[in-house]
């Protein structure tokens, strides 16, 4: 893992997504950071009282995954910490369309 150290982490699957789609609805331009994970935790994390207006950025940001996004960032986030990488990017190609892509096309 030595040569990953310090590059971005790409993300696939509704975690990823979900962090993107919060990232922009909270008007964040430029790329998501492991700092902006890190917030995202904090922010909306287990035994923190929701307002109104971070309930409603849930609903409507992650609605099919407000109750599992949360651990996936922890998760997410540790991925960072153990590879020295700030920057996140989320790819809407996951694990079925390389399979699909390098098996049947390539």
């Amino acid at each position: 893992f030595e040569g990953a150290q310090g590059l971005p982490v790409c993300g696939i699957g509704g975690t990823y997504k979900g962090a993107c789609a919060m990232h922009a609805a909270l008007g964040r331009t430029g790329p998501m950071t492991r700092e902006d994970i890190d917030g995202f935790i904090a922010r909306f994390g287990a035994g923190r009282k929701l307002s109104e207006a971070d309930t409603v950025l849930l609903m409507r940001s992650v609605p099919d995954r407000m109750h599992t996004v949360i651990p996936g960032l922890v998760i997410a986030s540790e991925i960072c910490g153990r590879f020295a990488s700030e920057i996140v990017c989320y790819s809407d190609s996951g694990v079925r369309e390389g399979f699909l892509y390098s098996e049947v096309i390539g």
